[in-house]
Formats: structure tokens, sequence, C-alpha cells
């Protein structure tokens, strides 16, 4: 990755002078994900990459995903369905030992992941 791709990122120019460990847990959070999505490699692992960022942030990591996705695969758990499901071309959801497949919003209710709101 470029050093210029993380210094032109909107989020961190306000940030620049300060030093990694006095970051916002979210703004850690976001370059973690950045850096991880801009690795050199074929897949990445995101293990709950919206947790702890602003919803503003979480739009620009939903876009980050998208784009990565492009070129490599993403493996992403996470319990913020609702993020996801924006994302994420499979979904799996795991429950009682096994991956259940889920094609809709509704297998998520039928095996008593989010509640039936009708």
């Amino acid at each position: 990755m470029d050093r210029n791709e993380i210094l032109d990122d909107e989020v961190f120019t306000k940030v620049l002078d300060t030093k990694i460990r006095y970051l916002s847990g979210g703004e850690s959070r976001y370059l973690e994900v950045k850096l991880l999505l801009n690795l050199e490699s074929l897949f990445v692992l995101l293990d709950e990459p919206f947790n702890g960022i602003s919803p503003l942030h979480i739009e620009k990591v939903k876009t980050m995903i998208l784009d990565k996705s492009a070129e490599k695969g993403i493996i992403l758990t996470d319990h913020d369905y609702r993020n996801v499901l924006d994302v994420a071309n499979k979904y799996y959801l795991l429950f009682d030992g096994g991956l259940k497949p889920i094609k809709t919003k509704k297998d998520l209710i039928d095996w008593g992941y989010i509640p039936d709101n009708r």
C-alpha cells in the first residue's frame, strides 16, 4: 500500500500529528481495517470490522470492503448483520455448532437470531 493512501484519507488528515496510541478506539479500528484490506494477500479475515466505528466511518469501511472484494476474498464476521448484509455476497449464520446458509433476512428471524418485528 502506498503511504499516501493512508495520509490522503480524510479520516486521518485531522490526526496526522497524533501517535497511534492516542487515536480513539474508532480511529484505531478504522486504521486496522484499512491496513488489513490493503495487504498484498488473496484473502483477508475481518472480525467485527464495524465494532466501535462511528456511523460516518462505517460507510467508508463498507466502501473499502466492496472495493477490495473485487480483487481478494474477504471473510467477514460480525453481529452487526445490517452492515454485513450491505457488503457480503454470501451469508452464513454460525448456529448450534454449524453454518446455516442465509438467503434472506427472514432466515435470520427463522433461526432466532433477530426478532420478528412485523
